[in-house]
């Protein structure tokens, strides 16, 4: 599994991914924007054992609850606001080429710290941990449980008027 961060949200104070890397080793992080900066993800994705898919809901993309274990094996998420995302898919074309799944029965985030502008927005732990269980029949629950408690922490050091703006 891996991901594509854009370099704005490698530092943020609310960036999700960070937790999910503490939760899963394995998690390979290339930052940029640009193929250049992924370019050893896109030679990763062109060994013939691996079958990889990006997480990015496009006009083709299908839902990845439709899915058999089968079919990929290797997640790939992108790391950025909706704009960057889009930017991100944009100007990477080696990711066209790739199978594009989207979520269809999504959990509702969780994720009350940060807004989007999306409808049926989550968090990147929470799409990873939603792709995890889909993909790979994964017990996720600690993932949304270091989530939950890590956004409390955050929560209890905010002054008491701001703390009412990111009640869920």
């Amino acid at each position: 599994m891996s991901v594509l961060q854009h370099p704005d949200e490698q530092f943020h104070p609310k960036n999700t991914l960070r937790l999910a890397q503490l939760c899963l080793p394995s998690l390979k992080v290339f930052v940029g924007e640009t193929a250049v900066d992924f370019s050893a993800l896109e030679q990763e994705c062109a060994a013939p054992e691996v079958k990889p898919c990006v997480i990015f809901p496009t006009q083709t993309s299908q839902a990845l609850e439709t899915v058999t274990t089968h079919q990929v094996n290797h997640l790939i998420f992108i790391d950025a606001t909706w704009r960057k995302a889009f930017k991100i898919w944009s100007v990477n074309s080696w990711l066209h080429a790739l199978p594009c799944y989207h979520f269809t029965r999504a959990p509702e985030s969780q994720y009350h710290l940060r807004k989007t502008s999306r409808e049926h927005g989550l968090s990147s732990l929470e799409a990873i941990a939603y792709g995890l269980s889909l993909v790979d029949n994964v017990d996720v629950a600690a993932l949304y449980a270091t989530q939950h408690s890590w956004m409390e922490q955050k929560r209890a050091m905010m002054p008491k008027d701001i703390q009412k703006r990111y009640e869920p």
